[in-house]
């Protein structure tokens, strides 16, 4: 999005929207293709991005559709930054990385104190059971596009 003129940035953003709110793969495919004509010749970086992520977009309909909101949505890690951030500007000035990493360490700590008692964000069994189907996905992905794709890299 940084190569978007300013002037189309809510367009484009829109158009993303309607690609990460599609009800299918299928619906998901038919809209990229579209904003992918749309943008070719005055936003080639958009054709370009959506050519290149169009599959790891798409990965999030091989999941049941409850996790479909908690995976597109980076709430949770923007509030951790926003409480980072909260929290480095009572400190001010940091003697050393290391002071920095202890902070960051620390509030890591807390948030996993927090959650680890039942909190779930998500149920881990259902998405677990779905990773071998995740796994053959990711293959056959890889071996259409010859590319590495990062669909479920660290699971």
């Amino acid at each position: 999005m940084a190569h978007v003129p300013p002037k189309r940035m809510k367009e484009v953003s829109e158009d993303m929207d309607r690609i990460f709110n599609a009800s299918t793969s299928k619906d998901a495919r038919i809209i990229i293709e579209d904003v992918m004509d749309k943008y070719e010749e005055d936003i080639p970086d958009v054709t370009r991005m959506l050519d290149e992520g169009g599959d790891d977009i798409l990965v999030i309909y091989v999941l049941p559709k409850k996790y479909w909101k908690r995976f597109r949505s980076t709430n949770m890690i923007e509030r951790l930054n926003e409480e980072i951030r909260r929290r480095e500007k009572v400190v001010r000035i940091f003697p050393d990385d290391g002071s920095v990493m202890r902070l960051i360490g620390l509030l890591l700590l807390e948030k996993d104190e927090e959650w680890s008692p039942g909190r779930m964000y998500l149920d881990t069994r259902e998405y677990r059971e779905n990773i071998p189907f995740l796994e053959k996905a990711q293959r056959n992905s890889c071996q259409a596009t010859g590319k590495d794709s990062p669909m479920i890299r660290g699971v």
